[in-house]
């Protein structure tokens, strides 16, 4: 297990409380919830405890708590416990890195997944030399003009990878370390013509 020591608490009534923490996870990596201040159990469903929603925006994971939390207040201490890397206790816990689609719902994958994302038909892949775009048959991306070689781009290791879009397009791959608010080790800046052809990834 460990303890997320950053979040924002926001007591309601029963459905309307929310626990926001500035990373991505998922309902399943959360064990519980217990307001030491109080010496109450916001969220333990393990424990026959109440559950909670989740939902995400930009980054942020929210969860919204069945209980009610009229009688906590926003600065009460939270002891919040989620699964480490790995899983454990009968669930929770993964080895998925996660990057947000346009609609800012976080997708998780494996370094070994390809990527769901459309460039003009193509798949951008994971793996431990970088990146990879292949078109729907497994060729090169086809497109007019020169295209930066991806061989050598030399990607460092990463947990967290934030995609970036200007319209449909996607513009921008930002890789990091330390989750979503760790360190930049590298970003893939993606650049198309007037057609929204790639032409150029490069590396900074």
């Amino acid at each position: 297990m460990q303890v997320v020591e950053t979040y924002t608490f926001s007591p309601g009534p029963a459905g309307t409380g929310t626990v926001e923490i500035p990373e991505i996870l998922e309902l399943e990596d959360f064990y519980s919830i217990i307001n030491v201040s109080k010496g109450s159990i916001l969220y333990c469903p393990k424990e026959g405890h109440a559950g909670a929603e989740i939902s995400y925006d930009v980054g942020t994971t929210i969860l919204t708590l069945e209980q009610t939390t009229t009688y906590c207040d926003a600065l009460d201490k939270l002891q919040i416990l989620v699964y480490t890397t790995g899983g454990g206790g009968g669930g929770g816990g993964n080895s998925n890195i996660y990057y947000q689609d346009p609609e800012g719902t976080p997708v998780a994958v494996t370094p070994s997944d390809p990527l769901p994302v459309n460039i003009q038909g193509a798949t951008l892949s994971l793996d431990a030399d970088g990146v990879e775009i292949r078109n729907d048959v497994g060729n090169p991306v086809p497109v007019n003009g020169t295209v930066n070689t991806l061989e050598g781009l030399n990607i460092p290791p990463h947990d967290y990878i934030n995609l970036g879009y200007t319209g449909s397009n996607l513009t921008s791959v930002v890789y990091k370390t330390g989750g979503s608010g760790g360190t930049t080790v590298a970003t893939l800046t993606l650049s198309y013509d007037g057609s929204n052809n790639l032409i150029s990834v490069t590396k900074s």
